[in-house]
Parts: structure tokens; sequence; C-alpha cells
């Protein structure tokens, strides 16, 4: 196997991105780019200088349609609970099967490639405070489960590094499948509303509240530049990232200015 470096690695999430773009176009899914990828498009037009994921966010009917529709066999492969009750996430990755990720991670057999994650976008209702307590509630499952399975415990200081440790320790006791239980629980008993005020993704809520959004936010689309093509974004943008970033104008501090991924990629 090589081992591939950050630049063909990029390159690599570009080419599942253009598939999954293409693919959406032909059989009319509706998706944005999200997060940290928005943020990058919005700045740079193309990724974060320090960073290396792909993020996307699917209104929750074109989610589950592309669970249904996308195919079994070819270059890339969509990994999701919906399609494989193996699948770690209660959201999906769609990866190049030539490639494979080894993770700091104590799941051996949970095998994947360089991917782009994909989010659902749920419809939320109208009650903040209630949709808010979920998201906080979940906020701390994904801890857990991160937690739960990585073997990564550095922190930003040595008490941190402490309380990571214990935390992580006291998480893996427990066990993951525990934690993919309770996310599949919520995914099962989560109200599913036609319409509303709020929309969100806080199944995987990892900002808690600051995930829940004004609908109108995504109720039209704009084109932006990513690394020299054009992808659709939520039309209410600047709103999504000061919501979640705060002064997305302004960059962080250069000790922040890192990649949270933490992988070894290689070609097969």
């Amino acid at each position: 196997m090589k081992e591939l470096q950050l630049n063909e690695i990029k390159e690599i999430e570009l080419s599942i991105l253009r598939h999954f773009d293409a693919f959406c176009r032909e059989h009319n899914i509706k998706y944005f780019l999200s997060n940290g990828t928005l943020l990058g498009a919005v700045k740079y037009q193309g990724f974060i200088p320090w960073d290396d994921d792909i993020d996307v966010l699917l209104p929750r009917k074109d989610y589950d349609r592309l669970m249904e529709i996308y195919p079994k066999d070819g270059n890339f492969k969509l990994l999701s609970y919906e399609r494989d009750e193996n699948s770690v996430f209660p959201f999906a990755k769609l990866y190049d099967i030539s490639t494979v990720i080894k993770n700091q991670t104590r799941l051996k057999d949970y095998v994947y490639g360089v991917h782009i994650d994909i989010l659902p976008l749920d419809v939320l209702g109208d009650d903040f405070a209630l949709i808010a307590k979920a998201a906080e509630k979940n906020k701390r499952l994904a801890m857990k489960l991160s937690m739960s399975i990585t073997c990564y415990m550095k922190g930003r200081s040595f008490l941190r590094t402490c309380a990571k440790t214990l935390y992580t320790i006291c998480a893996s006791m427990v066990g993951y499948k525990t934690y993919k239980q309770k996310f599949v629980r919520q995914m099962e008993n989560m109200p599913k509303y036609a319409e509303g005020k709020l929309v969100g993704c806080i199944l995987w809520s990892t900002r808690g509240k600051k995930e829940i959004f004004p609908a109108e936010i995504f109720a039209d689309t704009v084109e932006l530049d990513f690394e020299g093509e054009s992808y659709p974004a939520p039309a209410g943008y600047d709103t999504y990232l000061r919501q979640l970033y705060g002064d997305y104008k302004q960059d962080p501090p250069e000790k922040m200015r890192k990649s949270h991924h933490r992988f070894t990629a290689y070609r097969l």
C-alpha cells in the first residue's frame, strides 16, 4: 500500500465530491455544502488551508432517497447505518474503495477509505427549547461515542490530557455499541415533521443548540466555487456560518489552525 499525502487525500475527496454532485444532479437530489467545507468555499473558494475534509447536508427526504437508490457496486461505496447495521455513526460516508484509512481507534474491523461525510438535515418543528434540549443531549452522546472508539488522548494541556484520558477510558468501558444503539433509538423515535420553522442535524450535534437553524436559511440555493468548480450552498450561508463559528471572517489563532482528523490514508 502507498501512503497518501495531504494533497493526494484532498484530490481524492474532490473526486468523490464531483461524483456525488453529478449523481445528485442526475437524480434531482438536493444537497448543500456545510460546516467547514462551506466556510472554506466562502472564505477561500476551496478547502480551509489547514483542513482536509468535506461535509454535505441533505434534507431528510433527499438523504433517505440517496440511501435507497445509490448503487451498491462501483468505485465508491456509501456506508451508513441505513444500508449496513455495522456502520458506527448516525450519518453516511461516501468513500473511494481503492483507498483505506488507518484510524487511531479501537475499531480494527471497521474498514473504509478516504471519504466525504453526508449528514441529514431534519425539520425539527417550532419549539426551540425542546429541540435545544435534545441537541445538547446528542452533543454529549456524540462525544461519548467518539471517545469510546478513539485511541488519541492528547489534550491542549497536561490537565486536559489527563481529563481526556480518564473520559476516554470510561467511555471505552461502556463500549461504542451502547452509544450507537442510543443513536439508533434516537433516529427511530425522532418526530417526523413535514414543515416547521427550525431545521438542523441534531442526530450528530457536535455543537449542540448552535446547530438549530431557521428553515429559511435553506429555502433557496446558491452556487459557490470550491476548488475551481461550482457546488450548491444554502442561500442563507452567512447566517449559518455566523451561528456556527461567530465572526467567521476572522482566522482563528495560529495554534488552532490544524486538522481535527488523525488518520493515515493509503492507496491499495
